[in-house]
């Protein structure tokens, strides 16, 4: 049996042997096409190529899908736990298993829900921060001693007049201002941990001042290594009007006290006092006219007299220590 090339025909399997006929020199030769010859050789290999990737392709979905309900947990988990270590203590597994998988996706979740009971969030603490009515700012200190704004409520904000990028990175002294040598509120911030209620001056947009009443606590990161101060300010503007209108009112009730006393004093000094010398005078009078005898009478006279001269006189000192006449050259 050899397998060779015939033209016309291609390749194909010959098998020949002598023909044993005496007086005959004959070659019986049979023929048959290589492709038709291993045709069923073919097919069978290709029915044994199909079948193997079939059985590969099951084995791999078995596989693959024993793979997911094994990793797909896990990776779940990963992900909640990123999502705790974030802060968001909501995060939470879905428990479809009681082998050991779902064993430990139960103890995640009982662990978030514990963590989310009794830890504040900083979430929560922006919201907070956001919700209060009072400006809060979180200045961070820098070498040196300055400090910078890192960020500021809505309240400050709004009363400011700078939009939270523009706070971002102001230096805390442009933006609070305390009168007088030696009032560095940062620095006593920094030395004591604390700034009592003290008053202030903040610089809003635009260059103008609003007068509020300023607190400030040092807060120190461990973990960071860094210093923080939260500064609380609440505006005392109407305060301040309040204040200038009580002080004006006071000035004036003063003035309108004195002007009363000035008026007192002038009406004891000019009418009481002169009135009082016609009655001495006229008691005068009386005792010159007075017979000389009547001694008694005439003793009588003279007292009355000195009298009505005792009493002018504390009228005129009544008179000045209700309105000195110091006022009249220096004012009240």
């Amino acid at each position: 049996l050899e397998r060779v090339s015939v033209p016309g025909r291609g390749e194909v399997l010959a098998a020949y042997t002598p023909v044993s006929i005496p007086g005959l020199n004959w070659v019986l030769i049979a023929q048959i096409d290589a492709a038709e010859a291993f045709e069923p050789v073919a097919e069978m290999g290709r029915r044994f190529i199909a079948l193997g990737l079939l059985v590969s392709a099951l084995f791999l979905l078995a596989g693959s899908g024993f793979a997911r309900s094994i990793t797909g947990p896990i990776l779940a988990l990963v992900q909640r736990a990123e999502q705790l270590g974030r802060g968001n203590f909501r995060a939470r597994i879905e428990v479809s298993s009681s082998d050991e998988i779902g064993r430990l996706a139960g103890a995640f979740n009982r662990m978030a829900e514990e963590l989310e009971r009794t830890t504040v969030s900083k979430a929560y603490l922006d919201d907070l921060l956001e919700s209060m009515i009072n400006a809060v700012l979180v200045v961070d200190i820098l070498p040196g001693g300055s400090g910078r704004v890192r960020t500021g409520n809505r309240a400050a904000q709004e009363l400011l007049g700078y939009s939270a990028a523009e706070l971002s990175g102001m230096r805390a002294s442009e933006l609070v201002r305390r009168e007088g040598e030696g009032r560095d509120w940062l620095r006593e911030v920094l030395a004591h941990g604390r700034l009592p209620a003290a008053e202030v001056d903040l610089v809003a947009a635009g260059g103008r001042t609003i007068p509020a009443l300023f607190t400030a606590a040092r807060v120190t990161h461990d973990q960071l290594d860094s210093h923080s101060v939260v500064c609380v300010a609440q505006d005392i503007t109407a305060r301040k009007v309040a204040e200038d209108a009580l002080r004006a009112l006071t000035g004036r009730l003063l003035s309108a006290q004195e002007e009363e006393r000035a008026r007192l004093a002038r009406e004891l000094h000019d009418d009481v006092t002169q009135r009082l010398a016609v009655v001495a005078m006229k008691a005068g009078q009386i005792s010159r006219s007075a017979p000389a005898e009547a001694e008694e009478l005439q003793g009588r006279l003279r007292a009355l007299k000195d009298e009505i001269a005792a009493l002018s006189t504390d009228i005129h000192g009544l008179s000045r220590r209700l309105h000195p006449a110091m006022l009249h050259d220096l004012g009240l």
